[in-house]
């Protein structure tokens, strides 16, 4: 009998907790609480960091497979590529502008 007793006030005593209510701060974040996240954590300069450093060896690995195929392309093939690759970067996919919706879709 005593050891039923404590069998069942350990389980209602650890239980206790799945029967909780879901209050304020157990809530998804809003995309509003995502995106001061993100400003918090300076995602968009962090971003434009890393465009920038991954633009230079970008360009000089263009410039080198120029050099080895020069023959075999147009003149303003490498301005013109470089040009492509420098508005993919800023303006593109890896611009972070849809961020705080993947971010939003993962975390909630």
């Amino acid at each position: 009998m005593k050891r039923s007793l404590i069998a069942v006030s350990l389980f209602l005593a650890f239980s206790w907790n799945g029967v909780a209510q879901q209050t304020d701060a157990d809530a998804p974040a809003t995309k509003e609480d995502v995106q001061r996240y993100l400003d918090v954590m300076h995602s968009h300069d962090m971003m434009k960091q890393m465009i920038e450093a991954m633009s230079k060896p970008l360009h000089k690995m263009l410039h080198e497979d120029y050099m080895k195929n020069k023959d075999k392309l147009p003149p303003d093939f490498e301005a013109r590529m470089n040009q492509t690759m420098d508005d993919m970067l800023k303006n593109g996919a890896g611009h972070g502008a849809d961020l705080p919706k993947a971010f939003h879709k993962r975390r909630t």
